[in-house]
């Protein structure tokens, strides 16, 4: 009997169904059309705000231009293109005598905007500093102060011809690769000179001035030695080498053999 029921309320069930299925499928379907038409559109309206808000905001600056002061310059001293031929020889006397020189440019700034004029000074300046030339090498001021201290401090005691000749000695060595290729590489090299004499030279001892002039007087060939020859290498308390040069105060400045000196040096 409850078989027989169930059975009819399937049959009625499944009669419903053929009657109102078609309306409900399209209900829901209406329903799930509705549903993602509304998910779409709140989809574009939070993507269209995302990109609204990432946009910098635009803003402006004012600048304010001024004008500034113009200077010109205006030359009120100009320099002669010609001079007369004493000035021209006073001119060169004194590039001769003097180890720099200036030359100088006078202009007037004038300020366009309130006409107050001041003079400018534009100054020049070149150094000119003898230069003496010596066994074919060149030597300048500070080679001069250098040479005068190590020849004083080497032999000064004996006085100017003998500090000329420890300073031709020094100097002759730096021709010879037996010795070294500079004045200074020579003073230096072991056993050339003692170290009493290398500490005075380092220290701020200082010498007479006239030195200095014995030392220029040397370079410039104006000794009584004139230029010494090249092999006079030696100077000690004692004759060595080939041949003695000169000798004063127990001093001997000799020659070398020039086959022991190895290469020559220009």
């Amino acid at each position: 009997m409850t078989t027989m029921r169930a059975a009819l309320r399937g049959v009625k069930r499944v009669r419903w169904w053929r009657r109102n299925g078609t309306s409900v499928a399209i209900a829901t379907m209406g329903v799930l059309i509705v549903f993602i038409i509304c998910n779409i559109v709140k989809l574009a309206t939070d993507l269209g705000a995302n990109k609204t808000s990432v946009v910098p905001p635009v803003t402006t600056t004012k600048v304010t231009l001024q004008k500034t002061t113009t200077l010109t310059l205006e030359p009120i001293v100009e320099l002669p293109e010609e001079s007369n031929s004493n000035e021209q020889d006073n001119i060169q006397q004194y590039m001769e005598e003097t180890f720099e020189i200036s030359s100088m440019n006078y202009y007037s700034a004038r300020n366009v905007s309130t006409g107050y004029s001041t003079e400018v000074v534009n100054s020049v300046s070149t150094s000119k500093q003898q230069v003496y030339t010596y066994l074919g090498r060149t030597y300048d001021e500070e080679d001069v102060q250098n040479i005068a201290r190590i020849a004083w401090f080497e032999q000064g005691i004996c006085g100017k011809e003998m500090t000329q000749l420890a300073a031709a000695v020094l100097i002759n060595r730096s021709h010879w690769t037996e010795f070294g290729s500079t004045y200074l590489e020579c003073f230096y090299q072991d056993g050339q000179y003692s170290i009493y004499t290398i500490e005075r030279y380092e220290s701020s001892e200082e010498i007479p001035e006239e030195v200095y002039d014995w030392i220029v007087e040397l370079l410039s060939g104006e000794s009584v030695y004139g230029e010494v020859p090249a092999t006079v290498v030696f100077q000690a308390q004692f004759p060595q080498g080939i041949d003695t040069y000169a000798t004063a105060a127990n001093t001997y400045i000799c020659y070398a053999d020039e086959s022991l000196l190895g290469e020559y040096i220009p």
